[in-house]
């Protein structure tokens, strides 16, 4: 089995449904409710252990709901906007959290959230400009 498009089946294009109710989406909730789940074992609780058994955890529904989704053709349009947000979210939770605890220094920090902040201009000012353009 291939890593890259892993669960895409050859010669079969892939179709985003208007489904919500999938199980790639019901993973991608998961991963959503494991970002709390991890701040508060790492702040309130202190259980660095557990924290990293969830982000394994994260990591691999990750991986799994994309599979799925090809796999089975559960592809859908909202999972197609979950999936990134619930990525980026859980990425920046990690982050943020771990500086708070005193684990990392604050530039790891800054190091993940200056390119999504250059990301998100450049994307706003793009789409301003399509938008005017037409």
């Amino acid at each position: 089995m291939r890593f890259i498009g892993a669960g895409a089946r050859p010669g079969r294009p892939q179709v985003d449904h208007d489904r919500v109710f999938t199980i790639p989406n019901a993973l991608t909730v998961l991963r959503f409710m494991g970002v709390p789940l991890f701040v508060w074992l790492v702040l309130a609780q202190k259980e660095y252990g557990t924290a990293v058994v969830v982000l394994v955890v994260m990591a691999g529904t990750d991986w799994i709901d994309g599979y799925v989704a090809r796999r089975f053709d559960q592809a859908s349009k909202l999972g197609r906007v979950m999936d990134p947000l619930a990525d980026r979210l859980a990425l920046i939770a990690v982050a943020v959290t771990l500086v708070i605890a005193g684990v990392v220094h604050w530039l790891y920090l800054a190091a993940l959230l200056v390119p999504d902040a250059v990301l998100l201009v450049l994307t706003l000012s793009y789409f301003r400009a399509t938008r005017t353009c037409q």
